[in-house]
């Protein structure tokens, strides 16, 4: 790992609001130039299995076959951050301005599908503020009580980013000036005084259903 070099000023709890809050895109928000493909430095193939039942009374005998689906990955890189992660080759990538190093945005599910599930990647250094992981986590918990309506946290968890102890979360809520119920999922880290953070937000009805290339992302990312 190296130490980066973004030098970003502010509070820690807007960090922590933003986390959240800019990475859940409506279907006709984005443009062909607002967010473009960022060109790969590598690929790699994952795989998710098909956890779907079936009997030879429902299907055509074909479909009963082995048909595990393969989800081709490839590998943003940000040299100047000095990160990388994986992301599934059909999503859209966005670089964002500080302290949002890169936003992830997945294709429509379906044709009734109108919101598109992200992963946004923040990095911020907080060394002035001189906070642990565990301060870090309080302050950010408290701050969402404060900003979102309809807060569910549903859990809080110890985990681990690139080597390095961090802290999950699990919430659902209302953000400011959006009328719709969403779900968010945050892994974040504090190493060498700056906080890393990884924000999953989508509508409930699909958040489940991408959570397993999400957990590849987060597996794959180094800094």
């Amino acid at each position: 790992m190296s130490k980066k070099i973004l030098v970003i000023g502010g509070s820690v709890f807007l960090l922590a609001l933003l986390g959240g809050g800019i990475f859940f895109y409506m279907a006709s928000t984005p443009s062909s130039e607002e967010n473009k493909n960022i060109q790969p430095t590598g690929t790699t193939q994952k795989t998710t299995q098909n956890t779907q039942e079936v009997t030879p009374s429902d299907v055509p005998e074909k479909t009963l076959q082995e048909d595990p689906t393969y989800v081709a990955f490839e590998t943003y890189t940000n040299e100047e951050e000095g990160m990388s992660i994986d992301y599934p080759k059909n999503w859209t990538v966005s670089e964002g301005a500080s302290p949002t190093v890169a936003i992830f945005v997945s294709p429509l599910q379906n044709d009734k599908d109108v919101f598109q599930e992200t992963v946004g990647i923040m990095i911020q250094d907080i060394s002035a503020a001189n906070l642990s992981l565990e301060a870090f986590s309080d302050q950010a918990t408290t701050a969402l009580s404060q900003y979102m309506e309809n807060l569910q946290i549903v859990k809080v968890a110890d985990g681990e980013l690139d080597g390095e102890p961090a802290k999950t979360i699990l919430f659902s809520g209302t953000y400011p000036s959006e009328d719709h119920l969403s779900e968010t999922y945050q892994i974040y880290t504090v190493w060498d005084g700056y906080v890393y953070i990884i924000t999953y937000t989508g509508m409930p009805d699909d958040f489940e259903n991408l959570m397993p290339l999400v957990e590849d992302m987060i597996a794959s990312f180094t800094f």
